[in-house]
């Protein structure tokens, strides 16, 4: 009912949110970490401080502006119960406003991947985190909702207020069948063009959709025991990552493939 980015955790509910929600910072087209709501932030010399600035015409869905407090109030969220990044947010040791347009996040310690999760979905920031209303959940994402019928359909619509470029749909619709059956109902009045990961029984509608074609992302881990020498020295473990052609080690465990041009999103 409430659509709290902090606890949203399966993939159809992260891209409603992420119609809906703006975070601090994004993505670009090549993976790299650029300004969001933040026009610009700082890293202290030692890591452990972030000061982001944000934009100075930013709104909510509802045309308020918004303010550092709102993301402060946001944020928060996730190092409370519930939450899907309570594993990260640990290490955060304070979070405050300063001047209205600043947002100051300290850290116990140097935590590297902090950017990626304030770009992560569940880093979205809300309008009165602490006092939504049920059904109406207010962010200042490309989308609003218009209309939220319970256990059938969430309408978004454009959002006029939106600080980046105007979305080329007017209008989506996300349908929220409860069986196989009730996706055969709705594809009787409607034209779905994805049904998600749900891969249900839909008979002699089969034809009906289109699944998108994208090539796979591969992620593999390699592990080592830390405990143990010569990998419980920390010098060790980073003269030999870098002795390691990433390249050649990709092109024999997945020959045909290329290696990332950045590092993808957490999750």
């Amino acid at each position: 009912p409430l659509l709290e980015p902090s606890k949203i955790f399966d993939v159809h509910g992260v891209r409603l949110s992420k119609q809906l929600y703006s975070c601090l910072v994004s993505y670009d087209d090549q993976y790299a970490i650029v300004g969001d709501l933040a026009s610009e932030w700082k890293i202290s010399a030692d890591g452990k401080e972030y000061v982001f600035t944000l934009k100075p015409d930013i709104f909510f869905h509802d045309g308020s502006r918004v303010k550092a407090a709102d993301v402060v109030s946001s944020l928060r969220l996730l190092g409370k119960g519930g939450s899907v990044r309570q594993d990260v947010w640990k290490y955060v040791r304070s979070i405050d406003e300063k001047g209205g347009q600043d947002v100051v996040i300290r850290l116990d310690q140097k935590f590297a991947p902090f950017l990626e999760v304030l770009a992560s979905p569940a880093a979205g920031i809300r309008k009165d985190s602490a006092q939504q209303t049920p059904y109406r959940p207010i962010g200042t994402g490309p989308y609003r909702v218009r209309e939220w019928v319970i256990g059938k359909r969430i309408t978004l619509e454009r959002n006029p207020y939106y600080h980046g470029p105007a979305p080329m749909i007017a209008e989506i619709n996300f349908y929220l069948p409860k069986d196989s059956k009730g996706i055969r109902d709705l594809l009787e009045t409607v034209r779905l063009h994805d049904l998600g990961w749900y891969n249900p029984d839909i008979g002699e509608h089969k034809n009906d959709y289109v699944e998108l074609e994208v090539h796979s992302l591969k992620v593999v881990g390699v592990f080592f025991n830390l405990s143990k020498a010569p990998f419980n020295d920390r010098g060790f473990r980073s003269e030999f990552v870098r002795a390691i052609d990433k390249k050649e080690l990709i092109k024999q465990v997945f020959p045909g493939n290329i290696i990332a041009k950045g590092y993808l999103p957490l999750g």
